[in-house]
């Protein structure tokens, strides 16, 4: 096969094409974070690099040939939740409600399920009616 001049088109023939497929690999990481944040309105971006390093004939000092390096990234919004309010102490711990996050001075519900559930109504898990509890 011919020589041939590198150019945009021509990368995708690099090695069968393995630089042009992790240029599509990139670019399937950024549309994939659009698509799974469309509400974070910052820009990705896809990157390829092109290296060109000169290689000398030692004999001669001269140019032998070029090394292209070809490096391809994205760049995608870092990812962060919303703020959270803890309560800290002094000996540096951290605390915050697992079931009011936004509100870390909030207490659980003084729920206690009785002890002896037969003495209690009863809640019908069909119909949803309340049912008196059975005496003997």
């Amino acid at each position: 096969m011919p020589q041939k001049m590198l150019t945009l088109d021509s990368v995708m023939e690099i090695e069968n094409g393995k630089v042009s497929a992790a240029l599509d690999h990139e670019l399937a990481q950024a549309v994939r974070d659009v698509v799974d944040r469309p509400a974070d309105k910052t820009k990705r971006t896809v990157t390829l690099v092109i290296e060109l390093a000169p290689v000398l004939d030692r004999d001669l000092a001269t140019l032998k040939h070029i090394e292209a390096t070809f490096k391809m990234f994205h760049r995608t919004p870092k990812r962060r939740s919303v703020e959270y309010p803890m309560l800290a102490t002094k000996s540096g711990e951290l605390f915050f409600q697992p079931h009011s996050p936004f509100d870390p001075r909030q207490h659980e519900l003084p729920y206690q399920p009785p002890a002896d559930a037969t003495d209690q109504e009863q809640t019908d898990p069909v119909t949803g009616e309340v049912t008196e509890p059975e005496t003997e």
